[in-house]
């Protein structure tokens, strides 16, 4: 995993990316969108980092990576026989963005600010299970609202993994933490998976995120 924060980099990149040659025009008519300089300085550090964390892998230079997304928005390398092979997934919040690259297998990342009071109870309704929402509910409120962020964070991550998104019941993946402090998933009929090739972990970083990582292995073929 790589990471970078907006306040790393040097303010006349982010006013003018154009000046680093990296970007194609997608991405800068992408970020040219954006309202808030906030917004767009964080989409700036997040594929600044991402073009040049994929050029440690392959020896392609970062500004000739040409992305794709698959049919469920997930963003992709374009060319289908390093996609095989090289798997990345992307995840910003709150002035840091955060890449995750994984060679022969699959993943997905997802962080979030810790300061973050998201309407959990609402999200939890349609995302959370039972037992989930029962345990955050016999919480003191800031411990539930960090397990909540914790818990958000891993379904985010393995959705992401996967690559189809929302279209994941959320509801029928739990997750729970043993005594080694190892993360174990139970997927319920809902998701076609399985549950023991994947591997989690969750940290914090400066701070001020909160952060979850999912590694699969691949499926065998047959």
């Amino acid at each position: 995993m790589w990471c970078c924060r907006t306040s790393d980099l040097d303010p006349a990149i982010l006013a003018e990316p154009e000046r680093l040659g990296l970007f194609g025009d997608d991405d800068l008519r992408r970020c040219r969108r954006y309202h808030f300089d906030r917004d767009r300085h964080l989409f700036i550090a997040a594929h600044l980092l991402l073009r040049c964390v994929l050029s440690c892998y392959e020896p392609i230079e970062p500004a000739d990576w040409r992305f794709a997304a698959n049919p469920y928005g997930r963003p992709e390398i374009a060319d289908p026989a390093i996609s095989r092979r090289l798997r990345f997934n992307l995840s910003h919040a709150a002035g840091l963005a955060l890449v995750g690259v994984a060679r022969e297998g699959e993943v997905g990342v997802d962080v979030e600010c810790a300061d973050r009071h998201a309407d959990a109870g609402g999200i939890a309704r349609h995302a959370f299970s039972d037992s989930e929402r029962r345990f955050l509910q016999g919480l003191p409120e800031e411990e539930s609202r960090l397990a909540f962020l914790r818990s958000w964070t891993l379904k985010e991550a393995y959705a992401k993994a996967r690559g189809i998104g929302l279209s994941l019941p959320f509801r029928d993946m739990e997750f729970q933490y043993g005594p080694d402090a190892r993360i174990a998933m139970r997927l319920g009929e809902g998701i076609a998976d399985r549950a023991d090739r994947w591997r989690f972990e969750q940290f914090s970083l400066f701070d001020r995120h909160i952060g979850a990582v999912a590694l699969g292995t691949p499926v065998p073929a047959g």
